[in-house]
């Protein structure tokens, strides 16, 4: 008898396929169409089944890959709505921070995207979500100079958010 896992939710695999098309992830990755993100244990990706057993992916984990100066597939990202982690740190990503992508992710609990290039301000929707764990440590300047304006919105949204 062969036991067999539901297929994880269509619009996540498409998310997800999306992704790795926009940040040209390197091939051991494994991210291909034709096969399944949570069976076939793509690699940065966790999954967990909702309440009717479909699987959906829960952690986006793509972090010390070198994708300098490609922007954030922002879009895509917020098709993953059971998201409750997104760690992307030290890729030094750019582009800006899209509010309308991430306050859709209502599950989020780890935000980690310090060590890229991002600009824009901290949405503030990030202070209703339930996040327990806040890694901005922003851009800096051409320089090597902290952005003042990004520090004080992450202070001020650390700020806002409730104590665990």
């Amino acid at each position: 008898m062969r036991v067999t896992q539901a297929q994880t939710l269509s619009t996540d695999t498409k998310a997800l396929l999306s992704i790795a098309g926009a940040l040209r992830l390197p091939a051991y990755f494994h991210w291909r169409n034709g096969s399944d993100p949570c069976s076939d244990r793509w690699t940065g990706i966790e999954c967990r089944t909702d309440a009717t057993d479909t699987p959906r992916i829960i952690v986006l984990d793509i972090h010390d890959v070198d994708l300098t100066n490609q922007d954030v597939p922002w879009r895509p990202i917020g098709q993953l709505t059971a998201l409750e982690e997104i760690s992307m740190w030290n890729c030094g990503l750019t582009g800006v921070i899209d509010a309308d992508a991430l306050c859709r992710l209502k599950s989020l609990q780890v935000l980690a995207l310090r060590q890229n290039k991002l600009h824009g301000t901290v949405p503030e929707c990030l202070a209703m979500l339930p996040l327990g764990w806040l890694w901005l440590g922003w851009s800096s300047t051409p320089e090597g100079e902290p952005r003042p304006a990004a520090q004080h919105a992450a202070a001020a949204l650390t700020a806002a958010l409730p104590t665990l």
